[in-house]
């Protein structure tokens, strides 16, 4: 939990500090909403509010055909993870929505399971992180 917090701070001060950089994508949605009033901005929210809703209900019938095609220890994490179980395929609505390269990677691993052992797929965008060994101490 401590760590937790000392990364979320970590993560603050880097925003206030005055060498923090803003994302370009994010400094354009800044510079649009600023253009709108507030009621053009809550009308803005309200309809793509709507959009999203309506893209998850076109979604449900996708979503049960891939629980249901899942291999059967994909399904039982995939009901698991939810009331109504994942939502695979809104997800990659979403995912391909906002441009996001890996969304039919994760599609496709997410309804078929990803690799236990061998090599697991990296995404060639996916930021280089470094994985400590797994050690376990003998005494």
């Amino acid at each position: 939990m401590r760590a937790h917090l000392q990364v979320t701070q970590d993560i603050a001060q880097s925003l206030a500090s005055d060498r923090a950089t803003i994302p370009e994508g994010l400094s354009k949605c800044i510079d649009e909403i600023v253009k709108l009033t507030p009621k053009e901005l809550l009308r803005h929210q309200r309809r793509q509010l709507q959009k999203l809703r309506a893209l998850a209900e076109s979604s449900k019938a996708d979503d049960a055909k891939i629980i249901s095609e899942a291999p059967s220890t994909v399904r039982s994490v995939l009901t698991a993870a939810s009331p109504g179980g994942l939502r695979v395929a809104l997800l990659h609505k979403y995912l391909t929505l906002i441009g996001h390269e890996d969304a039919d990677d994760l599609r496709d691993s997410l309804s078929k399971g990803f690799p236990l052992v061998g090599a697991i797929p990296v995404s060639p965008t996916a930021p280089r992180h470094d994985v400590r060994r797994a050690t376990i101490q003998l005494d």
